[in-house]
């Protein structure tokens, strides 16, 4: 018997193990609005591969407006800052964060439903910009749409 409860032991605990697997990309056009940490809003659009998002904020008389590919991963964030000349900024593959697309790789540990969508949760491998391990939870629809995001750097 204990050799048996044993075997179950070892054989839950590798079942545990699961490989990393490439997080769909969006397949679908679509549309999304969301409210980050801290009250930021965030509208995505997305059509063909091509992703424009906007950052709103109270503290931002104009808002950040960033135009993506989301395969290379490559785009431009511009941004009017109070005081300073308006700005454009080149992103590039690495910047992990930049497109508001799940991307790369990560494990699928379940599923849920936002808004009524179902969707399945993932855990990320995700680093921040100074390559700390980032520890993310997605909710993405079968097709690469991206339903919520949470997640904690440095314990926050």
């Amino acid at each position: 018997m204990k050799r048996i409860m044993a075997a179950g032991v070892v054989l839950f605990g590798l079942a545990g193990i699961a490989e990393a697997e490439t997080m769909p990309s969006p397949a679908a056009d679509y549309r999304s609005k969301g409210r980050m940490a801290g009250g930021m809003t965030v509208e995505y659009r997305h059509s063909n591969g091509k992703m424009r998002m906007e950052m709103r904020s109270a503290e931002m008389p104009q808002p950040m407006v960033g135009y993506f590919d989301v395969k290379t991963q490559k785009g431009i964030m511009i941004m009017s800052v109070p005081g300073m000349a308006p700005m454009a900024i080149e992103t590039g593959t690495g910047d992990q964060s930049n497109v508001g697309v799940a991307q790369g790789t990560g494990q699928r540990i379940g599923t849920d439903k936002v808004a009524g969508e179902t969707c399945d949760l993932w855990k990320p491998d995700m680093k921040t910009a100074d390559d700390k391990k980032m520890d993310a939870l997605a909710c993405v629809t079968r097709d690469g749409i991206m339903l919520r995001m949470s997640g904690n750097v440095n314990g926050k």
